[in-house]
């Protein structure tokens, strides 16, 4: 019987039954969590300590090193700067690239003229050269918009991110991230880029192998872009349910030792809100970088689509099996986005609200009834913590 034990002691972390010797006194005081914003504040950061860096980091290398987010580390915490060398090289990738551009304007123009030949003489390659051609000037503009928009909330979303993870396992260290699962996750990232790289450049040589070898590079270049902008929030929202779904777990253990459960539920609400807040905050920043990639990628799809019903009528075998990546990525660059609102509304909201609604209220005291109550309508508050697509659009 939980409410006959005896005073809190530690008990083996393997459990995650426990209560961290650092909040015996704190468990029946006020809640030791104070504005995050404090965290923020300070001189030196937690975040290239933290687990999310450290599987990120291969993510925030490729976006710097294509110069879509001039970022850089400084005293723990991630930081941007418009008078930064991390700028000034984005830039330098930038104006190359429009010089690139401005150096293929034939080939621009010759794809933009093939799209208005007539229907017989419209092909897969023609249409899909023409739109890849077609799209590099949006995607210029985006990136562009992106240093100014999107960058200063990225900036500031994995800061939070960090400290977040940095409290959380302070109170439950069992909600900290194996090994195993680190490794796995940043091998995954790693193989994902290379397979971007070379069967990207492989599939668009192979099916234009007429165009100049720095119209192949751009291609590529403005793929990878796109997809590790959409690769970054996706992980950052994957990192923070996991932390929202091992809460949760450890909220429901920790309840099992009978002292001051009641500010435990309270220290629960407040990590949980700020694992809420991080998902709802910054979704506005994602939803520019979500739209334009989905619009593309359901482009893709649709030409690719076309391209192997052609092929299957004249019996290209050949031509099926080089069109087929395309509807892979694609359709894999919608259901990610559409994989990750779910995850986020699964997570946040609905596991968390039947977890609270299935606690045995009856060996639960009335402080503890009255805070899950308010937990509950703080979730309810939140429109039920939902992020969907349609949300992030």
């Amino acid at each position: 019987n939980s409410d006959t034990m005896g005073p809190i002691t530690v008990i083996d972390p393997k459990t995650s039954v426990f209560d961290p010797p650092a909040f015996k006194k704190q468990w029946a005081k006020k809640p030791v969590l104070g504005p995050i914003e404090v965290d923020l504040a300070l001189e030196t950061g937690c975040l290239t300590e933290s687990n999310y860096y450290r599987m990120g980091r291969l993510i925030f290398f490729v976006k710097k090193l294509l110069g879509s987010t001039p970022i850089y580390t400084e005293s723990g915490w991630m930081r941007y700067s418009y008078k930064s060398l991390p700028f000034i090289y984005s830039v330098f990738i930038v104006t190359t690239y429009v010089i690139l551009s401005a150096y293929n304007r034939k080939t621009l123009s010759s794809a933009w003229s093939k799209l208005f030949k007539s229907e017989s003489e419209l092909t897969f390659e023609n249409i899909m050269f023409s739109f890849l051609v077609v799209m590099q000037m949006p995607l210029l503009v985006m990136m562009i918009y992106s240093w100014f928009s999107e960058v200063p909330a990225f900036v500031k979303c994995c800061n939070m991110t960090a400290v977040v993870e940095k409290r959380t396992i302070e109170v439950f260290p069992a909600c900290a991230l194996t090994p195993r699962t680190r490794r796995i996750v940043t091998s995954s990232v790693g193989l994902y880029f290379g397979a971007l790289v070379i069967i990207g450049n492989i599939l668009l040589r192979s099916r234009f192998d007429e165009a100049p070898w720095f119209t192949i590079i751009t291609f590529v270049f403005s793929f990878i872009i796109s997809h590790s902008s959409c690769i970054a929030w996706c992980f950052n929202y994957w990192f923070v349910c996991c932390l929202a779904d091992k809460l949760r777990v450890n909220m429901v253990l920790c309840l099992k030792v009978g002292e001051n459960r009641v500010c435990k539920l309270k220290i629960c609400r407040k990590i949980w809100m700020e694992i809420w807040k991080l998902t709802q905050t910054f979704a506005d920043a994602f939803a520019i970088t979500s739209l334009f990639m989905v619009i593309c990628s359901g482009i893709i799809f649709v030409i690719a689509t076309y391209g192997i019903i052609v092929s299957i009528r004249i019996g290209s075998t050949t031509d099926i099996l080089t069109i087929s990546p395309y509807i892979v990525t694609s359709f894999f660059n919608v259901a990610s986005v559409s994989e990750m609102a779910h995850r986020a509304s699964d997570k946040l909201g609905d596991k968390c609200i039947s977890t609270l609604l299935d606690m045995g209220q009856e060996t639960l005291d009335l402080g503890c009834i009255e805070e899950i109550d308010r937990f509950l309508s703080m979730i309810k508050d939140t429109g039920n913590a939902k992020i969907t697509l349609k949300g992030f659009i």
